[in-house]
C-alpha cells in the first residue's frame, strides 16, 4: 500500500511533470566531460520520461556509449523542480511506441518541435528514459518551507540531501 505522503508526493511530482515542457538532459562525453542541454519531454504514467532529439546530436553520440542520464525540470515560481536520473534508451522509428510517442510529442510540443520537425535533412530519435532515481525539491515562500522528498528509489519519508 502506498503512504499518504508517498501519494501526494506522486500527484504533485506528476502534476508538475505534466504542466511544464522543457528539461535540461545532462549526458556525458567519451572524456567524462557533463554535457548538458535544453529538451522538451514527454512524461507518462509509468514513470518514464521521453525526450527528442537530432540523431547525430552530442546528447545521441553519448547516450549510445553511455546510457546513463541526469535531468532537471525547474521553476523559479516557488522554486520547485524534479531532478531524475536513469537508464536510456533509444526507441526504434518503426516500432508502435515510437509512432505514438511522435503524435504524442507533435500535439504536446507544437511550438517548442514544430519548426525542428518539418526541417528537411534531420533525422531525429526518440529518447525514453527509464528513470531509477527521482527527487522533487518544494520551495514555498508562502510558509517558508523546504522540502526534498525523494520518490524513486522507494521510500517513504522526506529526503534531507
Amino acid at each position: 500500500m502506498i503512504s499518504p505522503i508517498k501519494a501526494d508526493m506522486q500527484v504533485q511530482i506528476v502534476n508538475f511533470l505534466r504542466n511544464h515542457d522543457l528539461a535540461v538532459v545532462a549526458t556525458v562525453s567519451d572524456h567524462k566531460i557533463p554535457e548538458a542541454a535544453t529538451v522538451g519531454y514527454y512524461f507518462d504514467d509509468d514513470f518514464n520520461f521521453y525526450f527528442l532529439t537530432r540523431k547525430e546530436s552530442r546528447k545521441a553520440q553519448n547516450l549510445a556509449r553511455n546510457p546513463n542520464v541526469a535531468a532537471v525540470v525547474g521553476t523559479t515560481a516557488g522554486p520547485n523542480s524534479v531532478q531524475l536520473e536513469g537508464k536510456a534508451e533509444v526507441l526504434q522509428s518503426g516500432s508502435e511506441e515510437y509512432k505514438k510517442l511522435l503524435v504524442k510529442f507533435a500535439a504536446i510540443k507544437v511550438l517548442y518541435y514544430g519548426p525542428f520537425l518539418k526541417m528537411a535533412g534531420i533525422d531525429f530519435v526518440i529518447v525514453k528514459v527509464e528513470i531509477n532515481w527521482l527527487r522533487w525539491l518544494d520551495i514555498n515562500e508562502m510558509t517558508d518551507r523546504e522540502e526534498f522528498y525523494q520518490l524513486l528509489p522507494e521510500t517513504n519519508l522526506p529526503s534531507d540531501q
